[in-house]
C-alpha cells in the first residue's frame, strides 16, 4: 500500500471543474495533471518556462531540488532525511525538496502527491543538452527515468546551449509532445528525451525519433589552488560527436532537429551479450 499524504490534497488536487450544464445536471471534466521538476534547481529559467506553457492545459504541481543538482544522475539521499518545505511558485502548488531530482520523483509520486498522481512527469528544461552519454549522469534524464520506474509516463526536456537559448519558445516545442504523451500514453516503464536545437525555430527543419548514441563530453580536470592542504579540481570538458550516426540523437540535434528518444530501465547491452555468451567460463 502507497503511504498517505499529509493533508496536502487541497493544493495539489483541485476539484473537478464544470465544463457545461446539461439538461440542469453538471457536466464534468478533470484537467489532466503533470508534475513539473528539474535538475537546476527552483530558480531555473527553463523550469518557469516548462511552468508557464503547461499551465494552460494542464494542473502542474512543482516538486524541485531548492539548489542546483546538474550531474546528479539517479542519485538518491539514503544516509539523512530529506525536508520538503510548500511553495507556490508562479501561482502553482508545490514542493522545494533539499535533495536530487530522483528524490524529488521518489517523494512526491510515492507520498506528497500519493492521492492524486500526475498524469504525466515533465523534466526540465535544463539549460544544456541530455544525449548520448550523457543520460547517464543527467538529473533531468533521472527524474523521467524515476517516474518511469514508478509507472507514470515521463518527458525529460532539454534545450541545447547556444547563442539562441530561448527557454520559453523551447517550452512551446516541448508541449504537443507532453500533450501527446498523455494523450497516447507510453510502453511500461518508458520516458521519453527531448532534446532542443538552440537555434531560431524558425531554423528547426523537424522533429526525429532517435537512439540514444555513445557521444558525450571528453573530459579532463584543471587543477586550481590547493586549500587547507587538500588539492582542489574543476572538471572541464568538450563535446565530440566520435561513433554516433545520423540515426543518433547527438549528431540529429547538432544537424538542428528536435530529437525525442526513447529510454527504459534497461541497461543490458544486447549486441555485447551475444560477443560474451561464448565465453566458456560463463557456461
Amino acid at each position: 500500500m502507497r503511504p498517505r499524504g499529509q493533508g496536502h490534497s487541497s493544493l495539489i488536487c483541485p476539484r473537478r471543474r464544470p465544463r457545461d450544464i446539461i439538461g440542469g445536471m453538471e457536466d464534468t471534466v478533470r484537467r489532466k495533471r503533470a508534475l513539473l521538476t528539474n535538475d537546476d534547481g527552483l530558480a531555473s529559467p527553463g523550469l518557469a518556462a516548462m511552468l508557464e506553457a503547461l499551465s494552460a492545459g494542464f494542473d502542474v504541481t512543482v516538486v524541485a531540488p531548492e539548489e542546483q543538482r546538474s550531474g546528479a544522475g539517479h542519485a538518491v539521499t539514503l544516509h539523512r532525511p530529506v525536508s520538503a518545505r510548500e511553495i507556490r511558485l508562479r501561482g502553482a502548488p508545490g514542493f522545494v525538496v533539499d535533495g536530487t531530482p530522483a528524490d524529488c520523483v521518489k517523494l512526491a509520486l510515492t507520498h506528497l502527491l500519493a492521492e492524486c498522481l500526475p498524469d504525466v512527469v515533465v523534466s526540465g528544461i535544463n539549460g544544456g543538452p541530455n544525449v548520448g552519454r550523457n543520460v547517464l549522469y543527467s538529473g533531468t534524464v533521472a527524474a523521467a527515468i524515476e517516474a518511469a520506474a514508478n509507472g507514470v509516463p515521463a518527458v525529460a526536456v532539454s534545450l541545447d546551449i547556444g547563442e539562441h537559448q530561448d527557454f520559453p519558445a523551447a517550452a512551446e516545442i516541448a508541449l504537443p509532445i507532453v500533450a501527446a504523451t498523455v494523450r497516447r500514453g507510453l510502453p511500461p516503464r518508458t520516458a521519453l528525451n527531448v532534446n532542443i536545437p538552440a537555434i531560431p525555430r524558425s531554423k528547426i527543419p523537424g522533429v526525429r525519433l532517435v537512439k540514444q548514441g555513445t557521444a558525450g563530453f571528453r573530459e579532463y580536470y584543471v587543477e586550481e589552488p590547493s586549500e587547507n592542504g587538500r588539492r582542489k579540481f574543476s572538471i572541464r570538458g568538450t563535446m565530440e560527436l566520435d561513433g554516433d550516426g545520423p540515426d543518433d540523437d547527438s549528431v540529429a540535434l547538432a544537424r538542428g532537429y528536435v530529437t525525442v528518444s526513447v529510454l527504459g530501465l534497461r541497461l543490458s547491452d544486447g549486441e555485447a551479450l551475444e560477443a560474451i555468451r561464448a565465453w566458456p567460463e560463463l557456461r
